[in-house]
This record gives structure tokens, C-alpha cells and sequence, in this order.
């Protein structure tokens, strides 16, 4: 049992559970590889390139949320909250493998995807077949991280209908999280000047918050015994928070770090991609400015003199202010909804933490 769980003298802050965490994800790690050497060589390295996708980086923000909202009430069992945590860890890995597919993304945090590795091993291959085995490898990769996300909730030391509510919870999620990627893809052909900030804020909720903020904070809070009243309150919470680190994440896509992000800075603008701070843009901009971000946006092609032109616009024109408000205005919509909950002193504090580092970020 980890030194924060036992007897929970107090609510582990993010670095230390973070990581405790990776600690357990390794020894995890490390068990599942092990169990696939019997499935043949080739199941091995998909199994070995699926595991070692989930530890490059990762800042394990779900796990932790996870952690608190079942700490909220009292509860210490190391067990559990690993198994929560892992379980949805597990399930944002999947997402994200399939999210590369669907981007046509080779690599994540700096380094190859599993469809990077498959297109470098398939390299003597026929091009448009390596292509679609490297694409089919990463389905599958997806696909087993879903299985083992539902594992780890079946393998949870709690009673059976805890864990069938939890199942509930997360096939209603896998819902949501599909119509917001959807809405995200077939944004793409939409004119951009018709695509509302409130769409895209809808979209938000369903893509990142539910998944990201909401249901970790709900599976601790429902394993936890917390009142549906607290479980409401953590909800908002979620729900703010989860949309304003998406908010965060336009900006960054175009004034974050390239070293920091692990991609290109241009990759959104190429791809076109609808999002808040250029949804602000277009309708703060002139005529000519406005023509510019159009032609940007619909050509996928940014020199670096357009890449500086096009920051220096969302500067000038307001964007860039209007969208960081946003996100700072759902950060206090965060930090209001948790006030009135009576819920332990230091997990509220930790949520109040996590409020700045999702607004205050660098990746």
C-alpha cells in the first residue's frame, strides 16, 4: 500500500500521486507484456508498443481526479483507487490511439505512435499497404486498451453492482465522447464563418469534459459513497473545468512550444481545424484579416511568415484575450461549484489546484 493511502493521513498533492502512479502503471505494464509472450512474437510487439505508448509522458490528470473524488468522502483503500485510476487512464490511452488514426498523427509527445513504429518496421512494404497495416495496428491497439480499461473495472475489490453502475457510467460515456469526436471530424467541412462558438463549446463538453473531468471525478465520487448532491456539484465542476482546458489547448495549438507539445504548432491551422480562438477571430477581425484566415484555414499551408502574420492578428484582433477570459471565466465557475460542498478540506484544495494548472499551462 502506498505511504499516501495508508491510514490516508492526508490527500496526496498531483506530483506524488503522480508519481505512485506511474510506479503502478509500470509494474501493470511490465505484468500485461509478460502475459502476451504466449500469443506469438507479432501479438507481443503490438502488446509491447500499445503498453509503452501509455508511458511516454502523460500528465495522469484523470487518475488523479479519479483519486480525489473517491478520497472526498473518507475512503483510503490503495487498491481501489489504483484500479479506478488505471481503468480510466486506460480508456483516455485508447482514445487517444484511435484520435491519431482519425488526425493521421505518427507520433504523440515527441515520439512514434504505434502507427509510427508500424510504418518504420514495415518499411519494405508496399506503401499503400503498409499504410493500411500500420492504420489497422493502431485500431487494434485502441481496441485492447478498451478491453483492458473494462478489465480492470471488472477486477475491482468492490461489490457487483458498484461495478455494473460503473460500466453503465462508462459505455454512456463512450456515447458522448463518439458524438463529440464526430462533431470535431465533420467540422472540418463545415464553412468556418458558420460554426458558432457555442457549437464548438458544445462539442468541448462532449469530446474532453465528460470523459476528461466529469466521469474521473464520478467514479471516485460513486465508489466513494459521496451524496448525489456532492456528485452534482463535482459534475459542474468537471464540466467547466473540462471545458476550459480545451479552450487552453487552442491557444497552445498556436502559441504553446512545439518542444513543450510534443507537435508542430502549425498542425491546427494546417488541418484547418475549428476551434474557439479562431471562431473569436473571425468575427473580430476586418475584412482583410478575415480573408487571410479564411485562405489560411481552407489551404492547410502555413510558411513561417504566415504562421507569424496569423499570431500577430489573433493578437491584435482581441482573440487571443477573449479566448484566455473564457477560459479563465470557467476556471471560477470551477472554483464556485466546489465551494458549498462538504467534502474533505484537502481534496478541496487539490481541486482548487487543479483549477490553475488546466488554465495555466504550458502543454
Amino acid at each position: 500500500m502506498s505511504e499516501f493511502l495508508q491510514g490516508r493521513p492526508e490527500i496526496a498533492d498531483f506530483e506524488e500521486f503522480r508519481g505512485k502512479f506511474n510506479e503502478h502503471l509500470t509494474v501493470y505494464g511490465d505484468g500485461f507484456i509478460n502475459k502476451t509472450i504466449g500469443l506469438g512474437p507479432d501479438f507481443h510487439d503490438l502488446a509491447t508498443d500499445t503498453i509503452e505508448s501509455i508511458m511516454h509522458a502523460g500528465k495522469r490528470l484523470r487518475p488523479y481526479l479519479t483519486y480525489l473524488g473517491y478520497s472526498a468522502g473518507g475512503e483510503a483503500n490503495s487498491e481501489v483507487a489504483y484500479g479506478l485510476g488505471m481503468a480510466l487512464e486506460l480508456y483516455h490511452s485508447a482514445l487517444l490511439v484511435h484520435d491519431d488514426i482519425m488526425d493521421r498523427d505518427l507520433v504523440r509527445h515527441g515520439t512514434p505512435n504505434v502507427m509510427g513504429k508500424y510504418r518504420q518496421r514495415l518499411s519494405e512494404t508496399d506503401e499503400t499497404r503498409r499504410d493500411q497495416l500500420s492504420m489497422s495496428m493502431g485500431l487494434l491497439s485502441g481496441d485492447l486498451l478498451f478491453g483492458l480499461s473494462i478489465d480492470e473495472v471488472l477486477k475491482l475489490p468492490v461489490p457487483d453492482t458498484i461495478k455494473t453502475t460503473l460500466l453503465a457510467h462508462m459505455t454512456q460515456l463512450n456515447t458522448f465522447e463518439c458524438a463529440g469526436q464526430q462533431l470535431d471530424a465533420l467540422l472540418q467541412t463545415r464553412d468556418p464563418l458558420q460554426v458558432s462558438v457555442d457549437e464548438l463549446q458544445a462539442m468541448y463538453v462532449n469530446k474532453t469534459a465528460r470523459y476528461s473531468y466529469v466521469t474521473p471525478l464520478e467514479f471516485g465520487a460513486i465508489v466513494g459513497g459521496l451524496s448525489q448532491e456532492t456528485r452534482d456539484g463535482l459534475t459542474e465542476y468537471g464540466l467547466a473545468l473540462g471545458v476550459a482546458f480545451q479552450v487552453v489547448d487552442d491557444v497552445l495549438g498556436v502559441f504553446g512550444n512545439e518542444v513543450t507539445l510534443g507537435k508542430p504548432v502549425t498542425s491546427d491551422l494546417e488541418e484547418g481545424k475549428k476551434t474557439i480562438l479562431m471562431s473569436h477571430a473571425l468575427a473580430l477581425t476586418n475584412a482583410d484579416e478575415r480573408a487571410f484566415l479564411l485562405d489560411l484555414l481552407n489551404d492547410g499551408v502555413v510558411s513561417d511568415t504566415h504562421f507569424e502574420r496569423t499570431k500577430q492578428i489573433l493578437e491584435s484582433c482581441g482573440a487571443l484575450q477573449a479566448t484566455l477570459d473564457m477560459a479563465s471565466e470557467l476556471g471560477e465557475k470551477a472554483r464556485a461549484s466546489i465551494q458549498p460542498l462538504e467534502i474533505d478540506t484537502s481534496v478541496k484544495e487539490q481541486l482548487e489546484f487543479l483549477i490553475d494548472k488546466s488554465i495555466n499551462r504550458t502543454f
